[in-house]
């Protein structure tokens, strides 16, 4: 695959603040700032379902980040230091909260089971594991870890990530 030096197209979509982008199947999943905070659209920006504000109220107060498993299962940082699980229908499966998602920014499936996020305020990059319900501290304060984005790359064993607001980009290699 190429890389283009232009862009190719522009999707108008009629709202403003957009935070987080992500893939699911054939259409986009968009995180907003303000209401509809959360919806599935097409790839040519037409509508297919937006997250109901009863539901916002109820569970998600801030989405921020998303990413897409490789299952298709959607993962969404909150503002308000929770992970929810979603499928591609925007329907809410597991919610995740503790002390260590202080401030939860950035998130990156590694594995359908292996989801990073960095906890901004606590200087960490997170490992959730749905299928036991947990969350440890992968990397920290001790390891000089300053993320606000992050990103996995599966052949190198890479985490690449950045505090907000910078010119250099951090890497951690798996061995």
């Amino acid at each position: 695959m190429g890389i283009r030096h232009r862009v190719c197209d522009v999707l108008f979509i009629g709202l403003g603040d957009v935070c987080g982008i992500t893939t699911s199947g054939d259409n986009l999943v968009v995180t907003y700032r303000y209401h509809p905070w959360l919806e599935r659209i097409s790839n040519d920006g037409k509508v297919l379902h937006q997250f109901h504000s009863t539901e916002k109220s109820r569970h998600l107060k801030e989405p921020d980040f998303i990413t897409t498993s490789p299952d298709g299962t959607l993962w969404v940082s909150d503002y308000n230091s929770t992970i929810t699980k979603m499928d591609a229908g925007l329907t809410i499966l597991q919610t995740f909260t503790s002390p260590l998602l202080y401030l939860p920014r950035s998130i990156t499936a590694v594995t359908n089971n292996q989801i990073l996020v960095c906890s901004q305020r606590n200087n960490s990059i997170l490992l959730i594991q749905p299928s036991t319900n947990t969350i440890s501290t992968l990397l920290g304060k001790d390891d000089g870890i300053k993320a606000y984005s992050l990103t996995y790359c599966p052949q190198d064993r890479k985490i690449f990530f950045a505090p907000y607001s910078t010119d250099s980009i951090q890497v951690f290699k798996f061995t």
